[in-house]
């Protein structure tokens, strides 16, 4: 791993156990509100999806996440900025203790990074929400046309809710899979269900937390350079910029890939990902591992450029294990 991308990974490592944990308790207490009782099942015997969906508290489950994460994404940003952005911008200074505390100061106490952080939580639990609600309709949906009986509908969809649509579909299949199958009785494969559920939980709940707490460490970054260079700390876009670093590993993906051919950029402008889409700073997808550094002009009057890397065929997700016979 290159050495400038070490102390960020650091920073991700210590904070994302926290928004893994405010993830899952979350998702465990939306489950608990799944309704029980007559109306919900003549919803699911008449096919009413969305009456069913509508019946989850997902306003409660998204202002708690909310308010879980947002002290811990800040957290990161701050760190990042107090560990990485200072020193890299008073490398060439006389008095680097004095001006280290002037910038961390600034960052602190500028309200960039309150507001961002609640904005980006806020937007990042929306988008959790959102593709869960439509994991569940879709499940839902695959539920009555099968014609479940809707007290095990109800436990498949307990399980689902957290999940995204991927996962979700997983999950479904696999319980269609199980109860088609003729071998288990209805206990045994809502039970093997709801075990594999939870495995999948808890690995969207590392893909969560891994990739925000990169993200928030990153962000920290790129602002901080930002304000540095509105202190008068740093120089303009002709002596200074940012840098795209990879990990270039068996696990280097081809959205990423290319990104560190474009050299480096001024601080403002988007990186364009292998993809297509524009970034101004890493995570370009989930469970993104890539960072930045800052980069001065030469006595040549030029940037360094990092060597070219090729991308490698990324690592599949776990299948669901068979369930053997009980």
């Amino acid at each position: 791993m290159d050495p400038n991308n070490l102390p960020i990974h650091q920073i991700a490592d210590a904070i994302a156990p926290s928004i893994r944990k405010a993830f899952i308790s979350n998702v465990r207490r939306l489950r608990l509100t799944v309704p029980r009782g007559p109306e919900v099942r003549d919803a699911l015997a008449r096919g009413n999806t969305l009456a069913v969906s509508a019946a989850l508290n997902w306003r409660e489950f998204e202002n708690k996440f909310v308010f879980a994460i947002t002290p811990v994404l800040l957290r990161a940003a701050l760190a990042a900025g107090e560990t990485i952005a200072a020193k890299d911008h008073l490398q060439k200074a006389d008095d680097v203790e004095t001006l280290t505390d002037r910038v961390f100061r600034f960052i602190r106490d500028h309200p960039f990074f309150t507001s961002w952080v609640l904005a980006h939580a806020a937007i990042f639990v929306r988008r959790v929400s959102a593709l869960s609600q439509q994991a569940v309709l879709e499940v839902i949906a695959g539920l009555t046309e099968r014609g479940v009986p809707p007290a095990q509908a109800e436990a498949v969809i307990r399980s689902v809710i957290g999940l995204n649509a991927k996962y979700g579909r997983a999950v479904g299949n696999y319980y269609h899979g199980l109860r088609d199958s003729g071998q288990y009785t209805d206990a045994q494969v809502l039970a093997a269900v709801d075990t594999y559920a939870e495995r999948v939980l808890r690995l969207q709940a590392r893909t969560h937390a891994r990739t925000q707490s990169m993200d928030a460490a990153n962000a920290g970054l790129l602002a901080t350079w930002q304000m540095a260079r509105e202190q008068g700390l740093l120089g303009d876009d002709s002596q200074v910029r940012k840098d795209w670093l990879v990990t270039p590993d068996e696990r280097l993906c081809p959205i990423c890939a290319p990104v560190p051919a474009m050299g480096p950029i001024p601080l403002d402008w988007k990186f364009v990902l292998g993809n297509g889409d524009t970034v101004l700073h890493p995570t370009a997808h989930p469970n993104c591992r890539c960072t930045m550094r800052l980069v001065f002009v030469g006595k040549d009057g030029r940037f360094p450029v990092s060597p070219p890397v090729q991308p490698f065929k990324g690592k599949e997700p776990p299948k669901p294990r068979n369930l053997k016979p009980l």
